[in-house]
């Protein structure tokens, strides 16, 4: 499958996987390793500007927060993240990612950290 195959599916999701990668142990990661980490996972080069807009995305749906200048993955999405067991490569923890993302889609009210 490819990124039009699978709904919501886009740039967003690579980016949240290179903050989990990179940062997700507590210590953050800056834009730079961001950028480097994602372009390595996607397979694509990334701008600056391109990264912001997309870390500003997962900010804003409670996916991602700046603390100290750098981007830390935030407890809903890290939940997720280490409850994965079963590490079976990058494009897995993508597709996971993507039904973890519809099923945390944000509302009207802010992003719902619930979950089904």
């Amino acid at each position: 499958m490819r990124d039009e195959e699978l709904p919501g599916a886009g740039p967003d999701p690579w980016t949240l996987l290179a903050v989990a990668y990179a940062g997700g142990d507590g210590r953050g990661v800056n834009l730079t390793t961001v950028r480097i980490v994602a372009g390595i996972i996607r397979q694509a080069a990334l701008t600056d500007e391109s990264l912001r807009e997309e870390l500003g995305r997962l900010e804003g749906a409670g996916l991602v927060e700046v603390r100290d200048g750098k981007y830390h993955p935030t407890g809903p999405f890290l939940a997720f993240f280490r409850t994965r067991v079963n590490r079976r490569g990058v494009w897995h923890d993508y597709e996971d990612l993507i039904r973890f993302l519809g099923r945390h889609a944000p509302t009207e009210g802010g992003p719902e950290v619930g979950g089904s």
